[in-house]
């Protein structure tokens, strides 16, 4: 489905906000113009015959015009900001969801952090754009049309004589613009290049001594601070360039308007409410004609951030799971890899013929070099990777039969980094599954004899540790039968790695549990275990 498609969708969950909004800013900006329109009114028809009465009635609907735009322009944010909402939130909960769906092995081709600006970040842009494009770059379009059609027909001249102007000078000065962003680019960089700079040197503070290289470093930051120096001259000078050029600009326009005004009143082919009107409306013109300009920019920014919104949806969903049984009922928990080839995309491969059966009630340390493929042997048992040949199957069942679900509720897995929320040691622990009380979770700690990690379970910060516990008694409150621990004992202080092993020990009565360390374990708390190593 194409990028435009998918966003229309979404969009349109949400047309009776937007057109509601859309109507609401015609009303508004409609609304705005007759207000003005009304000082012509009081000035031409009421003043010269000295009709207060009218100009009190006229002041009465002035008031209710404004009372009438405030409503009008609640109504219009409300509408947007509840379509901007909905839309994020719609948007964001289907990207995250089709997240779950895609393949592992694409998180090598679009990073974890990519995706995840996208649905934080990007998403929020969009909509932004989105919303300002409509609300702010449409209605300034809608006002200067009716305006110029009403100046039009007062004075043809001056009319085009203003519009001109106003839009000759907008366009020097998106120019201008163009130039100060690069120059703040400039700056930008040299900045970052001299932080750059000190940080080396600050870093390498004893091999820069030890080389004799401080003449060097300090040249060298010398330069740096001078180009620095010369772009953020560059960057500041275009700054008050810029404003003093819009200030001369609407002043000009105003003279030109009264000079030209006066004269056409003079002549008689302009009236004194009409020159008004055009001073009037040269504030809103002004203000107005850098949001129609805008308009292309902002066009190519939605089409932008739409493309690396959306396109995330095109991201390649996991194959349809084979076997979806409610209940898995398998004849003896084992382990069985059988004639397994596997290598990752454009590298070499990492087996081949791999042949190997792990038992119930078991314990086997895994050991070899890194990059042999320890790790691995686990993201394929949990089909993060799918095999090249051969079969991998649990109590005689292949893994490819059984869903994702099930084969993940039958293995749990603790990794060496454990991966920690924002919340304390239950919430950690629990990851929102609501039907794990508090209590289940002390009892759990208590069980493995893990409660002298845990002094506060209210903590939020947590020691390294700390954080292979919490992953650890996550993974057993899942109760799963196979038990894949990578290098959970690396960096730990001894006491903690004894309790570790201990736990280990009482696990393997019950349970299939292979453990990946890059040394065999002399420990007698482990108890007996085999050990497998990859060459």
């Amino acid at each position: 489905m194409k990028v435009t498609n998918i966003a229309l969708a979404y969009i349109l969950k949400y047309k009776k906000d937007y057109v509601i909004g859309v109507l609401t800013s015609i009303l508004i900006t409609l609304v705005s113009v007759f207000l003005l329109l009304q000082i012509e009114v009081i000035i031409e028809r009421h003043i010269p015959n000295q009709d207060f009465g009218a100009i009190v009635t006229i002041s009465i609907l002035i008031a209710g015009l404004v009372l009438t735009n405030a409503v009008l322009k609640f109504v219009n944010m409300s509408c947007f900001n509840r379509a901007s909402l909905g839309l994020q939130y719609d948007v964001r909960r289907g990207i995250f969801s089709h997240l779950l769906k895609i393949r592992y092995n694409l998180f090598n081709k679009k990073s974890f952090g990519e995706l995840n600006t996208t649905v934080i970040n990007d998403v929020g842009e969009f909509s932004s754009i989105l919303n300002n494009l409509i609300t702010t770059s449409f209605t300034a379009i809608l006002y200067w049309i009716v305006v110029f059609i009403i100046l039009l027909s007062r004075n043809i001249l001056l009319t085009l004589i203003l519009f001109v102007f106003i839009s000759v000078f907008y366009i020097l000065i998106n120019k201008l613009k163009k130039t100060f962003v690069r120059f703040a680019e400039q700056y930008t960089e040299a900045r970052s290049k001299l932080n750059v700079t000190i940080d080396e040197a600050i870093s390498s503070t004893e091999t820069i001594t030890l080389y004799g290289l401080q003449r060097h470093f300090v040249e060298k930051v010398r330069a740096d601070n001078v180009d620095l120096k010369k772009k953020w001259l560059s960057w500041n000078i275009t700054i008050p360039t810029i404003y003093s050029s819009i200030e001369l600009a609407i002043l000009v326009s105003y003279l030109l308007v009264i000079i030209l005004g006066a004269r056409m009143v003079t002549a008689g082919h302009l009236t004194y409410g009409e020159l008004v009107l055009y001073i009037v409306f040269m504030p809103q013109l002004w203000e107005r004609f850098s949001s129609v300009l805008e308009l292309f920019s902002s066009l190519a920014r939605l089409k932008v951030y739409a493309k690396r919104t959306f396109s995330t949806f095109a991201l390649e969903e996991h194959e349809q799971d084979i076997n979806e049984k409610n209940v898995l009922s398998l004849s003896e928990h084992t382990l069985e890899f059988k004639d397994v080839c596997f290598g990752y995309e454009n590298e070499k491969t990492l087996f081949t013929d791999f042949n190997t059966r792990f038992d119930s009630n078991s314990l086997t340390i895994i050991t070899g070099k890194s990059g042999r493929g320890k790790s691995t042997l686990f993201d394929l048992v949990l089909r993060l990777y799918d095999i090249r040949k051969g079969e991998i199957s649990i109590g005689g069942e292949s893994i490819n039969d059984l869903s994702l679900d099930q084969l993940r509720s039958i293995v749990g897995i603790v990794h060496q980094d454990s991966q920690i929320i924002e919340g304390d040691v239950f919430e950690n622990i629990r990851l929102g599954d609501t039907s794990i009380t508090d209590e289940t979770i002390i009892e759990t700690i208590e069980r493995y004899n893990f409660s002298f990690a845990f002094s506060d379970y209210g903590a939020k910060e947590f020691s390294t540790g700390q954080k292979r516990i919490i992953s650890l008694i996550r993974m057993m409150l899942r109760n799963p039968e196979i038990i894949l621990l990578d290098e959970i004992t690396t960096n730990l202080d001894s006491y903690t790695e004894e309790v570790i092993y201990k736990f280990i020990s009482e696990i393997t009565k019950t349970k299939i549990c292979l453990f990946i360390s890059h040394f065999a374990i002399d420990n007698m708390t482990i108890g007996d275990y085999k050990i497998l190593h990859i060459d």
